[in-house]
């Protein structure tokens, strides 16, 4: 798992490296180094509030979550959901399905797309796409939280304020002694 998140980030830094160096319009080979840091940088520095949204910024809340709960719902139930229907949509629509079968097929030998799944890109796969963004967005509306997080906690080594980040419904379970 570390392999694969480690792998995620540096093809994640290497797009916004590589943003950064064609908006400053900078030679690649002598400043990739230097978009390398400002990524690098500028994520820990974006990374700073989540951090400490656990702890001293606790209180802290947006639209009634921390920061950490705040980007973990943006990322998980917007961004992700608006990324595949933006996805779905240019390859339906803009590039053409057609010619994605035609990329796709470059090379394959028995597994190739076959030309229903044109059909599936272009309506089928966006309509399921929104029907899951609303689904997400109704959810959220009525208050329901059907996945709610738990953090491991070592309650041997729980400290008087500390008690106020467990889940108050988590509160009956532990009896600590002073």
């Amino acid at each position: 798992v570390i392999f694969a998140a480690m792998t995620s980030a540096v093809a994640n830094a290497e797009c916004a490296a590589s943003w950064i160096m064609d908006e400053l319009k900078w030679d690649r080979s002598k400043s990739r180094t230097r978009a390398v840091w400002i990524t690098i940088i500028g994520c820990f520095i974006l990374g700073i509030p989540t951090v400490l949204s656990q702890g001293p910024w606790s209180g802290f809340k947006l639209f009634g979550l921390n920061i950490f709960a705040f980007v973990d719902y943006v990322s998980a139930n917007i961004c992700i959901v608006l990324s595949g229907l933006t996805m779905a949509l240019f390859v339906g629509w803009s590039m053409g399905a057609k010619k994605f079968r035609e990329l796709a097929n470059q090379g394959a030998r028995r597994i190739s797309v076959k030309p229903f799944w044109g059909v599936l890109i272009k309506y089928i796969i966006p309509l399921i796409i929104f029907a899951l963004f609303q689904e997400g967005s109704l959810r959220a509306d009525l208050g329901i939280n059907l996945r709610r997080q738990k953090v491991p906690l070592d309650i041997w080594n729980l400290r008087g304020s500390q008690c106020k980040y467990l889940a108050e419904d988590d509160l009956h379970k532990i009896h600590l002694s002073s």
